[in-house]
């Protein structure tokens, strides 16, 4: 008779394990759990005549139960669609049925929210009384009422008076009606729209005016052109798809690739959205604006964001630019440690503190001339300071593999 499987986990290896952890968890509910595919189904194994049945999971089961449970302890729920999101989210491969319920559920309020809508929106278009006053009461609530991100971080910027326009237009946006700002006044020949019209306000309101003129690093500023061309893409893109159909279209491979992408990007915001505020200040380039729309922490959260990505992805041109951007990920990534170590350093060696802090702003600022003058006065005081700073650097071997992987920034 075949003994315990190579690779495979008993089942009272798992309940043992998770009661070692501190948890509380019964044989029924750990049943519970693989049967909503939280856990790879195990396989029943025959002990010889007369001993009975042994019931085995898979290996690595018993890492995946503790992660469960958990996560059940953090977020302190029990629903089993988001426990199996956030372990998809974290970990990718193919997408469990409780996590693609979650993502199903939430494709299906927008469209039907969407759809709902983009109705009103027409009854309004043909004078309907009763639509004109619905219509008026969402766009006051959006000037008036309490938001959350990202909306909320969008209207930091215009404040709450006359965001109703501001909130027409995203409205078009998401129904697919978007074609143009209705605007009298021409923008300027680079694009740039007249202070006193709604694009002017849009613009500002995504932070697309700092984006127009604000420059990081030296380079040219993020954002030129037609704001209003880019959103009639948005709007075809977003409001023309029923994205409950797209998810049960798009392969698991597709599906996970777009989960990778999302999160990279996410992370890359995250991680250079607060450099460039702490060294320059304020929403410099609209990256603090970026970075509030973006902070998405919950399931249906991070699961919205992933449908918004799916629709974009369609288009060829973005899909390039995104990826193109996210693989900026490893020099940000090395540059905020790089950041992290100057602080440091600047607290072990105070006297380097001022010249730490001015040589980045001026690296941020694309300022090469100041820049080399700071570095010149890092050189300096740190020859003032030779033997804290060398043995700063002999504990921080890292540091010159960091400042390749950062430089790599200034070759692409």
């Amino acid at each position: 008779m075949a003994e315990h499987g190579q690779g495979w986990e008993p089942r009272a290896e798992l309940l043992r394990a998770a009661h070692a952890a501190g948890f509380k968890l019964s044989d029924p509910q750990l049943g519970r759990l693989h049967r909503a595919g939280l856990l790879k189904s195990p396989r029943i194994r025959a002990l010889g005549r007369g001993r009975g049945t042994a019931s085995e999971f898979p290996a690595g089961s018993t890492g995946r139960l503790l992660r469960i449970l958990e996560i059940q302890k953090q977020a302190r729920t029990q629903k089993f669609s988001r426990i199996a999101w956030r372990l998809w989210w974290e970990d990718g491969g193919p997408l469990s049925p409780p996590a693609r319920e979650l993502l199903t559920e939430i494709a299906t309020r927008w469209d039907r929210d969407r759809d709902e809508l983009a109705d009103l929106l027409a009854r309004e278009d043909a004078g309907e009384a009763d639509a004109e006053r619905r219509v008026e009461a969402l766009y006051l609530a959006a000037e008036h009422d309490r938001v959350d991100a990202p909306l909320g971080a969008v209207r930091r910027n215009t404040g709450r008076e006359g965001f109703s326009s501001v909130a027409r237009v995203l409205a078009e946006i998401a129904t697919g009606r978007f074609e143009s700002y209705q605007d009298q006044q021409e923008p300027a020949q680079d694009g740039t729209p007249h202070p006193d019209t709604t694009a002017a306000l849009v613009e500002r309101a995504l932070a697309l005016d700092r984006a127009r003129s604000d420059r990081i690093a030296g380079r040219a500023p993020r954002f030129a052109g037609s704001s209003e061309a880019h959103l009639i893409l948005l709007s075809k893109l977003i409001g023309e798809r029923q994205l409950v159909h797209l998810v049960a279209a798009t392969p698991e491979t597709q599906l996970d690739q777009a989960r990778g992408e999302v999160r990279n990007l996410l992370t890359l915001v995250a991680t250079f959205a607060p450099m460039v505020e702490r060294t320059l200040g304020g929403d410099a380039s609209g990256y603090r604006t970026i970075a509030r729309a973006l902070n998405v922490r919950t399931p249906r959260a991070q699961a919205s964001m992933l449908l918004g990505w799916l629709a974009l992805r369609q288009e060829p041109q973005l899909l390039d630019g995104i990826r193109d951007l996210i693989a900026r990920l490893p020099q940000a990534l090395a540059a905020a440690e790089l950041e992290r170590l100057s602080q440091e350093l600047a607290k072990e060696v105070p006297a380097l503190e001022p010249a730490i802090r001015m040589a980045a702003r001026a690296n941020l600022r694309g300022a090469p001339e100041e820049s080399e003058r700071w570095r010149d006065e890092i050189k300096r005081v740190s020859n003032e300071h030779r033997e804290r700073v060398d043995e700063f650097f002999a504990r921080h071997c890292e540091v010159t593999q960091l400042i390749a992987t950062a430089a790599r920034a200034d070759d692409a």
